[in-house]
């Protein structure tokens, strides 16, 4: 199942903890950005290996990297979900996500998890 839903990552030099996230939510949202604060690990590397695009963009503090991502990112779904690289979904999460996209009548514009 693909949501339309765009899960986005913010990453610095998180090798350990990327795959995790990311096997919990490629193919489950309609797509999965990460934006990467000029990691010097293998982040970017494995990010795109697992199958996410990958963007650069110097880090300065989260809300001004959130806002870059919301302004800058090629952003095609109408849901947003940002996720820190050690964060990661769990099925129940993922089944309580999708029953309220899909039952979502322009109600609410946002949610806090």
């Amino acid at each position: 199942m693909s949501l339309p839903l765009v899960v986005i990552i913010l990453t610095l030099n998180e090798s350990a903890n990327i795959d995790h996230c990311l096997q919990t939510v490629v193919g489950w949202a309609g797509e999965v950005l990460v934006l990467d604060a000029d990691s010097t690990d293998d982040t970017r590397e494995r990010a795109m290996q697992a199958g996410a695009t990958v963007f650069r963009h110097p880090f300065t503090n989260y809300g001004q990297q959130r806002q870059f991502a919301l302004d800058a990112l090629p952003i095609r779904h109408p849901w947003i979900l940002f996720l820190d690289a050690d964060e990661y979904l769990t099925d129940a999460l993922k089944t309580e996500i999708a029953a309220v996209i899909q039952d979502e009548k322009g109600v609410c514009t946002g949610y806090f998890i």
